[in-house]
C-alpha cells in the first residue's frame, strides 16, 4: 500500500513540474517577442520620418505572442485544475504561478 501511495505522490510531482515548466517555456517565448515588440515600437519614429519602410514584423511578432499567450493560459489551467500544493511545486515557480 505504501509504494503504491508513493508512486501517486511521484507521479503528481512529476505531472506538476512538467505542467509548471512548459508554463515557464511560455513565458521565456513571450519575453522574446515582446523585446522584439519594444524594438520595433522604438522605431515607430523612423517609421514616421519615412526613413524605413515599415513591414508586417510587428503584426506578425503581435500574433505570435498572442498565440504563446493563449498556449501559457491553458497550461496554467490544466495545471490548476490539478490543485497543487505550493509545497508541490520549487519555490519560484510557485510564487510566478500565485501572481496569476
Amino acid at each position: 500500500m505504501l509504494y503504491n501511495e508513493n508512486s501517486q505522490y511521484y507521479n503528481r510531482l512529476v505531472e506538476l513540474n512538467s505542467l509548471a515548466e512548459h508554463i515557464f517555456c511560455q513565458n521565456k517565448k513571450l519575453l522574446l517577442i515582446d523585446n522584439n515588440l519594444n524594438g520595433i515600437r522604438e522605431t515607430l519614429g523612423a517609421y514616421r520620418r519615412n526613413e524605413i519602410i515599415k513591414n508586417n514584423i510587428e503584426k506578425t511578432l503581435t500574433e505570435k505572442r498572442d498565440k504563446e499567450r493563449e498556449k501559457r493560459k491553458a497550461l496554467i489551467k490544466e495545471l490548476v485544475k490539478l490543485n497543487p500544493s505550493v509545497t508541490e511545486i520549487p519555490l519560484e515557480e510557485a510564487k510566478f504561478l500565485l501572481k496569476q
